[in-house]
Formats: structure tokens, C-alpha cells, sequence
């Protein structure tokens, strides 16, 4: 197969009928680039005949503390906002999903942002998803900059499940973006977008947005959305989660 910066790859030999290949899962993605399947980072049983070999790959997650997105956390920085951890149920289960809500600044924004850590700053395609649930407010704004001059941002709606396109700027082009329904409230919203310069590590924001939309507001030092699972990957889709703590996965 052929290798995609910052992916990795690998070929799984199938000794015996029905093998259990407990890296890899069935479930495959479909949309890359160079036309591989792309298989889920968890267990399951691969059917293959004697001597088959089964191509298979896996992303990766750029930003550390995944599920713990506070300023508490390594990789979060929180600018007039506030997170309450593990305070609702996430999309597996499990009680790690944390309130974001916003402090009582007038006329601002209320953001927390996520820096990536790479080896390079390189030129690259990125994408950025997180999954996202209503609470007192139903819309967010994700944007992944540079840091200096360049941004791609989208507004998403967590009742509705849509999302709305606003312009790139800067060292970044080609904006997409998606959300998909995963049930009990929950949606996954992705951002793709080009980086045309190396001048500065991508930066992954959540900017909470009122009830009416905006993104500069008047806080009330109480309202905000869920959120739960943050991942920056190279390539022009999002892939699998994988969970990252105080470091990420390459």
C-alpha cells in the first residue's frame, strides 16, 4: 500500500481460514485517497484464505487530551470559556463527555483551542472532527488557523445536523466540512481544509456560539455545548477516533 504522511501501514499474513486479527476491524471507511480501504483501530475477525494478504491502515490523532477538553488538560488553552469535566455520557458510553460553557465577558469570544504537535509544520491537507452535543446552546463555530494569518472555520447546527461553510483566509484554502448523527444527541462534525505554508503548527478551536449564532457575545457564565472525542489528522476525511491523553498518536 501506499503510505500517506503522518498515516501508517501495514500487511497482516493470513495463516489459517478465518484468522482473528485482533489490530484491525472489518469496518471499513471508504473515500481515500489512493484508494485503499481503510480499517477501524479496534478488534474483529478477518476471513481470509491461506497465503492472503490483507492491506490495512490507520490514522492518527495530532491533538493530545482527546476526551479531556478543559483547560485542566496538557493540550487545551480555554480564553473566557469554562469545561466541566466528565459531565455527561459520551457516544461510547462511558461518563467523559465535558461541558464547555462560557465565562460572563461581554462583546467577545469564548473559545478553547488545541495546538498539534508535529515533527513539521509542513504544507498539508488536514482534517479536523470532534463530537459535539446541544445543551443550552445548539450551535458551534470549529476553526483550525495557523495562528498568525490563515483560519478555515464552519458553523454547525447540533439539532438540525447541518453545517455552513465560511470563507478561508490566509495560508489556508479549500474549506469542506460534514456532521454526522450518532445518536442519543450526539453528532460528529468534521473541517477539512488545505494548509499552503509551513510557517506555523495547525491550531484545532472550538468557539462557542449564542443562541442566535454569534460568535462574539455576551457571556452568562453558564451556557454551552457537550463535546467529547477532539481529532486533527493529515487527510481529506475524517477517519477512525483514537483516544489521546497527554500524548498524541502518529
Amino acid at each position: 500500500p501506499v503510505a500517506l504522511p503522518y498515516r501508517k501501514t501495514t500487511t497482516v499474513a493470513v495463516t489459517a481460514e478465518g484468522v482473528d486479527v485482533t489490530q484491525w476491524n472489518t469496518a471499513a471507511v471508504t473515500g481515500n485517497s489512493v484508494g485503499q480501504e481503510v480499517w477501524d483501530h479496534t478488534s474483529a475477525t478477518v476471513e481470509g484464505s491461506i497465503g492472503d494478504r490483507i492491506s490495512t491502515l490507520f490514522s492518527h490523532n495530532l491533538l493530545r487530551d482527546s476526551e479531556e477538553i478543559t483547560a485542566a488538560a496538557t493540550g487545551w488553552a480555554a480564553t473566557r470559556s469554562n469545561s466541566t469535566s466528565n459531565a455527561a455520557t459520551a457516544p461510547d458510553g462511558t461518563v467523559t463527555a465535558d461541558k464547555l460553557y462560557d465565562d460572563s465577558t461581554t462583546g467577545a469570544t469564548h473559545t478553547l483551542s488545541n495546538t498539534a504537535t508535529l515533527a513539521t509544520t509542513a504544507a498539508l491537507t488536514y482534517t479536523y472532527s470532534i463530537y459535539l452535543k446541544a445543551a443550552e446552546y445548539t450551535t458551534v463555530r470549529l476553526r483550525i488557523s495557523d495562528g498568525v494569518t490563515g483560519v478555515i472555520s464552519a458553523d454547525f447546527d447540533l439539532v438540525n445536523g447541518t453545517a455552513t461553510a465560511i470563507a478561508a483566509s490566509g495560508t489556508w484554502t479549500g474549506s469542506t466540512q460534514g456532521i454526522t448523527y450518532v445518536g442519543n444527541g450526539w453528532y460528529r462534525a468534521h473541517l477539512t481544509g488545505n494548509k499552503i505554508n509551513d510557517a506555523a503548527r495547525p491550531i484545532a478551536d472550538i468557539h462557542l456560539t449564542n443562541t442566535i449564532g454569534n460568535a462574539s457575545y455576551n457571556g452568562d457564565g453558564a451556557s454551552g455545548i457537550y463535546a467529547w472525542g477532539a481529532q486533527l489528522e493529515v487527510g481529506a476525511f475524517p477517519t477512525s477516533y483514537i483516544r489521546t491523553t497527554t500524548a498524541t498518536v502518529a
